[in-house]
């Protein structure tokens, strides 16, 4: 193993070995060559792999490989799940990329408590978590005739409104004799089915499972508190009030509007500070203050607040082929984000300019042509490559840059990092030669167009030098010129 960690070995085979305490954080890929029923082996089998370089995986370590060598599984796992209907022992039904759909379903439950609920009908800090409880566990597996002992450690998150009935579970697992529950050989469906009892003792089953996790996190808890004899510890999320928008709007209340809306502006810009990824959007941000507003009104009239939790409901979205043949003739079959044009190996795909989770529609207005690569980047962000003139009330912190041009040219890289630096389609044209004789084969010119403030870019000058030279291959470049 300690060869392995030095880089003497390139590869390392295990059977049953390597299931947990080893640990190898510069592992970029990880092979499965069998099936495994479990969900938890599954997690530390691929689990090999997934530490990124801020999490100490190594330095430049920002990708993994995970390769399967079945197409078929004898049970789907729960993290395959998302694909749907499928019967036990037949393969899923591919209309679309399975991993997209795994990717978006873990980001439908990494921010469900984010989009729930209607941002005029509660408080929206009510979704936020005060915090988590975090449960550690061993679970026995039985894969292919043999067991391993596996440990597990998982987190329950935890809200303001179902945080007393969490502490009122504890109180009463602590007197019960929970002996039959600390068996590591203790199945999932046991533990759920007590798991189901205790919620509904103690629980609010319409309110405190509104994420649909709750019996699943309950049975996280008995089997810490059954094999650890002593509740998982808590820890608060101590930012939380930082971003109270009750409490913002009551200390603005007596603020000149035109005053209150430089101050709310500038904590929206703040780096520091997580507003846009909490809202998504300024927009939503400030219908989530006025809501808020509303509520320091009410309560200082002497009226109640009351809080309603209410689930949105789950829209189809689905645009027709005629939609996006559309929307693609009007771009002129092109990435208004990089300008690449359709051809061999460049998909487009037509995404929603305002995203669905945001409010979006599918009105060919709120579309846009996009390729795949700028897409992905693009994510859930409202961001309008239709327009020339950035909507960003002052430049962002960092220049966001990628390791490769991918299939484009010079001109296709330096316009997808410029224009998602602006959030709008900010570059005009972009002057350069590749041959000794032209005029700007050393000296490269950014043109943006009128409504960009090209000293926003020239910070980052020599940062865009460097990867014209290491990424682009283009060492001949000295001088790089941003203007209007």
């Amino acid at each position: 193993m300690q060869d392995f960690r030095d880089g003497n070995y390139d590869v390392i085979v295990n059977v049953r070995m390597l299931t947990e305490g080893v640990d190898v954080p510069d592992v970029k890929t990880v092979m499965i060559t069998r099936q495994t029923t479990s969900n938890i082996l599954l997690t530390q089998m691929i689990g090999r792999a997934l530490r990124g370089e801020k999490a100490g995986g190594g330095e430049g370590k920002d990708y993994a490989n995970v390769v399967f060598f079945h197409d078929t599984w004898k049970r789907l796992l729960p993290w395959a799940d998302v694909l749907g209907g499928t019967e036990s022992g037949q393969p899923p039904k591919q209309g679309r990329n399975p991993m997209a759909l795994i990717s978006i379903q873990l980001i439908k439950m990494a921010t469900a408590d984010i989009e729930y609920a209607g941002f005029e009908d509660a408080d929206f800090l009510t979704f936020i978590p005060v915090g988590f409880f975090g449960c550690e566990y061993t679970v026995a597996i039985e894969d292919s005739s043999a067991e391993e002992l596996v440990s597990f450690a998982e987190s329950v998150i935890v809200y303001e409104f179902n945080k007393e009935n969490y502490m009122v579970l504890l109180d009463y697992l602590e007197n019960q004799d929970l002996t039959v529950y600390a068996t590591e050989s203790l199945t999932e469906a046991q533990a759920l089915e007590k798991a189901d009892v205790l919620a509904n003792q103690f629980f609010n089953m319409e309110t405190d499972n509104f994420d649909g996790m709750l019996i699943e996190n309950i049975a996280k808890i008995l089997r810490h508190v059954a094999q650890n004899n002593i509740e998982p510890p808590f820890l608060d999320f101590h930012e939380r009030d930082m971003y109270d928008l009750d409490k913002m709007a009551d200390s603005l209340l007596n603020t000149p509007p035109l005053d209150a809306d430089i101050i709310l502006t500038n904590n929206f810009n703040d780096m520091g500070l997580h507003w846009n990824f909490l809202y998504k959007g300024y927009d939503n941000f400030m219908d989530a203050y006025y809501n808020a507003q509303k509520r320091v009104l009410a309560k200082r009239r002497g009226q109640s607040a009351s809080l309603v939790i209410k689930p949105n409901e789950e829209a189809v979205i689905e645009l027709t082929d005629d939609m996006k043949r559309q929307v693609f003739t009007r771009d002129n079959f092109t990435c208004l984000c990089c300008g690449k044009a359709q051809r061999r190996g460049v998909s487009l795909n037509a995404d929603h300019i305002r995203p669905v989770a945001m409010g979006g529609t599918n009105e060919i207005s709120n579309l846009q042509t996009l390729c795949r690569h700028c897409n992905n980047i693009k994510g859930r962000n409202e961001i309008n490559y239709r327009v020339h003139a950035t909507p960003l009330r002052k430049p962002k912190a960092e220049l966001q840059k990628f390791d490769r041009a991918g299939s484009g040219t010079p001109e296709t890289a330096i316009t997808r990092i410029v224009n998602i630096f602006y959030h709008c389609s900010a570059m005009c044209s972009m002057n350069y030669h590749l041959k000794r004789n032209g005029c700007f084969y050393s000296t490269w010119e950014i043109v943006l167009y009128s409504g960009n403030d090209p000293e926003w870019l020239k910070p980052y000058q020599d940062e865009l030098l460097n990867y014209i030279h290491s990424h682009l291959g283009q060492e001949q470049v000295t001088e790089l010129i941003i203007r209007n």
